[in-house]
């Protein structure tokens, strides 16, 4: 049997880091609205149908004892775990508004498939999780690289 604890601790992690992601590129929405940039119905938009929607996919990344994996999808979460943070290396690198707003929609098509493993672990959810960060992360280095 897997280790629950560890279990445990890396979905904790896997929440951590899409909250990050979600809470730095938002920064950046922030910034925009108090310098003028953007109208206050732009930010608002922005918040509510992505920075909070990530937020709360956030919460939902989470394993308990009652939830725990099997030995294989625990593995899955492992590699799960991985993306993850090459995914938040990656967006933590975006600078403009532009490719922040494409960056948080990417990343919240990836949190969503993140749920859905934790919810019904299977190796379809986990490839699905795993290949939505490889996308996003491959879009989101496109928007770092055109930003240069």
């Amino acid at each position: 049997m897997a280790d629950v604890n560890d279990q445990i601790r890396k979905a904790t992690e896997i929440s951590t880091l899409f909250d990050t992601m979600a809470t730095t590129i938002f920064q950046k929405v922030k910034e925009e609205r108090a310098a003028g940039k953007i109208s206050f119905e732009t930010y608002n938009q922005i918040a509510g149908n992505y920075y909070l929607p990530l937020m709360n996919y956030a919460t939902k990344i989470h394993l308990d004892t009652e939830n725990a994996l099997t030995e294989d999808m625990a593995k899955e979460l492992d590699k799960i775990s991985r993306a993850t943070q090459e995914l938040n290396e990656v967006s933590s690198k975006v600078k403009r508004m532009e490719s922040a707003f494409q960056a948080i929609t990417s990343i919240l098509a990836s949190a969503a498939a993140v749920v859905s493993f934790v919810a019904a672990p299977s190796p379809m959810t986990a490839a699905a999780a795993i290949s939505s960060m490889a996308g996003a992360r491959s879009s989101i280095e496109g928007l770092v690289a055109a930003e240069k």
